[in-house]
């Protein structure tokens, strides 16, 4: 009756066949309806009675067949895909999810830019993991794909951990943080983290292969980085595992994943001898100085041994020196002297101790200022003290209360500055004569 029916309408009133071929109960012959809808070139009905009957393998096949122009239309694949979206199609059980990524393969095959904007079209309810691996096989699209779902994530995540910063968060960043707590809870996956970081790594070392690929190197370099110090969800134990231990491209890269694990000596071996990089090995000390951890506050001693160890130069032994003359206040000044070959002389020395005497004698200033200060504030307050005392007044036997008008005798009482007394009990306001009503300040004497 339902296969008739269809097509009583596709003759008859074609305005009403799309609103039954909606229905999911309608009984009508799938293979039959499929071909006179396929012969009527009815496109939408199809698609729609593919949709309402959840054969959504079909349903795709239908959009790929799809040519405008001699060109495959991925406008309608993205439409009916966003109408999944909306409806939760997507992210029930029963969805066949296969499908969609064999779909999603073919629009980015013939179409890279609108795919791309399918697959970000909403990031958590399409399963960004499955999506990711499914695309590893494509790199450049995958490393896009990542990038426009967890940067902003990561972004908002770190703005998030910084509550008094005034800067403005990204729009990007800010959808992020419209999302509900256990939609995000999918974008600090460590498995989305890590892949991004692989594929960075594996991009380095593709790019260092060829001719002329120092732009692409820095820029990628530049992202990893970025990955490694702003996103606190990957695995730095992983990763390194899966790094080249003598990969001299990605030395910067082990360095931070060494900081992130809390191998901070390694960290700074890196810096320092790999990367020949005194700089960077300087500001990683300063970066996690803690002068109340164990752990981490002895970094610049280690900085120093590895400068001054048995390969010693004078270039080295210089800059140990301008280390310890700079961040002096951070450094035991007792393990630091010791770490200097026999063969340092004194005037070589001399920066560091002149620091520490200028800093010193700068603490000392300092504090004969402050004690000044002090002084003249504790007998400012001496002066304001012996004025207050000196005053006097006297509560005779006929001395009433201004606002009960009983007598005050030998109850607790309290005087303004003006000489109005009242009951204790009776100060409504120490600052406002009741009897006048003028307000005094703080440091009014009279």
């Amino acid at each position: 009756v339902d296969t008739v029916l269809v097509r009583c309408y596709l003759i008859a009133k074609p305005q009403l066949l799309h609103e039954f071929l909606r229905l999911a109960n309608n009984k009508a012959d799938i293979a039959a309806c499929s071909k006179q809808l396929k012969d009527s070139k009815k496109f939408e009905h199809l698609l729609t009675f593919f949709h309402a009957r959840k054969m959504y393998r079909e349903a795709f096949g239908l959009l790929e067949e799809q040519i405008t122009d001699y060109r495959f239309d991925a406008t309608k694949s993205m439409d009916f895909v966003g109408q999944l979206l909306t409806e939760k199609v997507i992210s029930q059980p029963e969805f066949d999810f296969q499908a969609l990524l064999k779909h999603l393969e073919f629009v980015v095959e013939k179409d890279r830019d609108r795919g791309l904007k399918i697959l970000l079209l909403d990031p958590i309810q399409m399963n960004p993991t499955k999506i990711a691996k499914h695309f590893l096989a494509q790199p450049k699209l995958c490393i896009d794909y990542l990038e426009a779902i967890l940067k902003p994530f990561i972004t908002w995540r770190a703005y998030s951990k910084t509550a008094s910063s005034k800067k403005p968060l990204p729009e990007s960043a800010s959808r992020t943080r419209r999302m509900a707590s256990e939609e995000t809870e999918a974008l600090a996956s460590p498995e989305l983290h890590n892949m991004l970081a692989q594929l960075y790594a594996n991009a380095i070392r593709e790019a260092s292969k060829l001719k002329d690929s120092q732009p692409v190197l820095k820029e990628l370099h530049a992202k990893f980085v970025w990955l490694l110090t702003e996103s606190d969800c990957y695995s730095p134990q992983t990763l390194l595992v899966n790094l080249a231990q003598n990969s001299r491209e990605l030395s910067e890269e082990r360095a931070l994943m060494y900081g992130r694990m809390g191998n901070h000596e390694s960290a700074i071996r890196t810096y320092a001898n790999e990367m020949n990089r005194p700089d960077l090995a300087e500001q990683y000390c300063v970066r996690y100085h803690d002068p109340t951890n164990e752990q981490t506050k002895d970094l610049f001693v280690i900085l120093l041994q590895e400068y001054l160890g048995s390969e010693a130069t004078e270039t080295k032994i210089d800059f140990a020196i301008k280390i310890a003359r700079t961040h002096f206040n951070k450094i035991d000044a007792i393990k630091a002297l010791t770490l200097f070959p026999p063969s340092t002389s004194l005037s070589q020395l001399f920066p560091i101790f002149q620091s520490m005497w200028q800093a010193t004698d700068q603490a000392h200033r300092n504090n004969q200022v402050l004690l000044q200060l002090y002084q003249f504030e504790s007998l400012g307050l001496q002066q304001k003290r012996a004025a207050l005392q000196s005053k006097m007044f006297t509560v005779e036997i006929s001395s009433v209360c201004a606002v009960c008008r009983k007598r005050v005798g030998d109850s607790v009482f309290a005087r303004y500055p003006n000489n109005v007394m009242v009951h204790y009990s009776c100060m409504k306001d120490r600052s406002t004569c009741p009897r006048t009503g003028r307000v005094f300040v703080a440091d009014d004497d009279e």
